[in-house]
This record gives C-alpha cells, sequence and structure tokens, in this order.
C-alpha cells in the first residue's frame, strides 16, 4: 500500500505545476488504484499550499494517531477479520488495540449490522466536514446538529450515494465470482423469444402450475452458464422434482462441485400473500394468481419437498428463515456465513 507522504508530495508537485485539484485527484487515482488518496485529503492539501503551508508533514491531531492506515494495521484488521468474519467492530478493535491505546471509544453498532458495510458509508465523511471542529454541550445538541446537517444534504448527494454504494456491491460480488441464475427467468425468457420452439410448452406448463420438462431447462441454465464466462454459480430454483434432478445428475453432476443447497424456508399463507401482492404490482406473470398458486404448493409439496430431503440426507441444505422482512431474511443468510467474502468490502 502507497504511503500517504508520497502521495502528498505528489499533491504538492501537482499543484506547483498548476493543476487543479480534481486533475491532482485523477492521477492519484490512476496511480494508486484503491489505494489513492480521497477527495477531502487532496483537497485540503490545495487549501494549505495556497495558504503557504508548502510542509507535506500530516498535521498532528489531539487525541488520534497521525497516520492510522498503515500497511501493517491493514494487514492485522485483515486477518483478524478472516479468523472471524462475523465478528463486530467492537471486537475488532479490542483485539487489535489500535483505538484503546490511545484512549478512543468506537461508536456502537446494531448487532445485526454487517459492520465492515454500513450503508451510510458514502453519507458520512459529508456529515464529518459540516460537523468537525465543533463542540457540543450534551447528546441532545450532537443529535440537533447531526438532524440539521442530514437535512441539508441535497437529493443529488443522496443519489451519488447509492450509486457508489451499488458499485461497491457490484465489486464485492464480482471479486467472490457467483453469477445468480433463476431457473424460472430462463424459462420465461425462452417463452417470450419470437420463434420458440419451445415457447408455447412452457407457458402452458407454468400457467397450470406443472414443472417444465427438465431436458428444455438443464439446456437453458447450461447455455446461461457458458454464456456468463464465470465458473461459480448460484441456481435458483432447480432442481424442482426427482426427473429434474436426475436430468441434472445425467447432464451436469460430472462437471459440477455442489457446495450447498440454500433453503428458504417460507409459510404458505406468506408466499401466497407476496405472490398475489407481486401480481398486483404488475409483475405480468401469468401464475401470480390464486388458482395457479393452489396448483404450485401442490406440485410442490409433491414433488420438490421430497428433493429437499434427498440434499438434507448428504447434509448439504442450509436454511434459512424467510418469514420475516428482507432485512430480517438477510439477516439470517448472513449468519449462515456462508458467502464470507461477500460481506467484507475490499
Amino acid at each position: 500500500m502507497a504511503d500517504f507522504r508520497e502521495q502528498r508530495a505528489a499533491v504538492k508537485f501537482c499543484f506547483l505545476l498548476g493543476k487543479s485539484g480534481t486533475e491532482t485527484l485523477e492521477m492519484l487515482k490512476t496511480a494508486y488504484k484503491d489505494d489513492a488518496m480521497g477527495k477531502t485529503q487532496v483537497f485540503e492539501g490545495f487549501s494549505r499550499f495556497k495558504n503557504g503551508e508548502m510542509s507535506i508533514d500530516d498535521k498532528q491531531r489531539s487525541g488520534r494517531p497521525s497516520m492510522a492506515r498503515t500497511h501493517e494495521n491493514v494487514e492485522k484488521i485483515r486477518e483478524i477479520i478472516k479468523e472471524d468474519r462475523q465478528r463486530t467492530i467492537e471486537k475488532i478493535v479490542e483485539l487489535s488495540g489500535l483505538l484503546t491505546k490511545n484512549g478512543m471509544t468506537p461508536v456502537p453498532h446494531p448487532p445485526y449490522s454487517p459492520d465492515l458495510a454500513p450503508c451510510d458509508i458514502f453519507l458520512f465523511p459529508r456529515m464529518k466536514r459540516d460537523m468537525k471542529g465543533k463542540r457540543f454541550a450534551d447528546v441532545a445538541e450532537v443529535k440537533e446538529k447531526t438532524t440539521e446537517t442530514l437535512s441539508s444534504i441535497s437529493k443529488d448527494e443522496f443519489r451519488q450515494c447509492f450509486e457508489k454504494w451499488n458499485k461497491r456491491l457490484d465489486k464485492c460480488i464480482s471479486q467472490f465470482g457467483f453469477v445468480h441464475l433463476s431457473a424460472g427467468d430462463l424459462l420465461r425468457e425462452e417463452r417470450n423469444k419470437e420463434g420458440s420452439e419451445y415457447g408455447e410448452l412452457i407457458e402452458e406448463t407454468i400457467r397450470n402450475g406443472r414443472i417444465v420438462p427438465v431436458e428444455i431447462t438443464c439446456s437453458l441454465i447450461e447455455m446461461a452458464m457458458k454464456k456468463s464466462g464465470s465458473n461459480k454459480f448460484l441456481i435458483d430454483g432447480f432442481p424442482r422434482n426427482k426427473d429434474n434432478l436426475d436430468g441434472w445428475n445425467r447432464q451436469m453432476a460430472s462437471n459440477v462441485n455442489l457446495l450447498f443447497v440454500l433453503f428458504f424456508d417460507c409459510p404458505q399463507e406468506v408466499c401466497v400473500n407476496r405472490c398475489l401482492q407481486r401480481g398486483a404490482g404488475g409483475s405480468g406473470r401469468s401464475d401470480d394468481n390464486p388458482e395457479s398458486l393452489k396448483k404450485r404448493f401442490h406440485t410442490y409439496m409433491n414433488d420438490t419437498m421430497p428433493i429437499i430431503r434427498y440434499y438434507e440426507e448428504k447434509n448439504l441444505v442450509k436454511h434459512v428463515d424467510a418469514g420475516g422482512t428482507p432485512d430480517e431474511v438477510g439477516h439470517a443468510l448472513y449468519l449462515l456465513n456462508i458467502f464470507p467474502e461477500v460481506w467484507l468490502w475490499k
């Protein structure tokens, strides 16, 4: 990882060449990639140089080390996280000793938070900019100023925050390498494709709550796998019956290393309500209606549950309670720790 003193020297050099702060920031990103200084640090450097302060030494700050982000500290934290990716911020601080030795106490995080990936990570610098250097008499004054600062953040800044968040999420998922393939989506895509020889058969089968012939589904999944260019997949909604399972084993099993089966366990009433709400919201799915759903649940209990039990005997099933809110289901999935790298932001 690059030394920030070296980067501050580069910032000073760009300043003397007459470059702007924005130009300098882009040059640092090109040279140092993810280790580049942030926008705030670059512009603070320009401000200092304009005021005649030409030193590239970091200003000493009361109560905190002048250079907490060193290669040694980053590696130390990384190793602590790798040992147990469900450790909280508080536990990481305790084990590392990086803050406690300076008499600092971290702000508590909620127990359900992934900690290393808070959704407001890109808004915090904006708040810090407005609140740094100020003193408050009590907690109520802190809350008042925080509310005032949040209210002053424009819609455009919030939009930029979520765009950056999505980019970080995409980066995190791409580094882990899994591609999500929905058997149902692939079938519906094929059904809607003009001139498809299977379109009518797929539509009739789905509308009547039955299962599409395995040869069609396996072929669509295999083509999607090859097209993706990846070798790690999360296959959603397959196999749904013994015919699916036998067909998969014949056609794909020899080329696949099955890691686990993720089973989202949800009460029938909740499932029905969700599907009906989806239909009312304009899903466009011909099976989002009470009659089709009744047939689908009958097929599910008779054909799909035996497949779950088959994989349970092989100790491959990971159960997730899916009856709660999206946040609650996401937390239950997080606690399984089956995608550890997804929760480590890099």
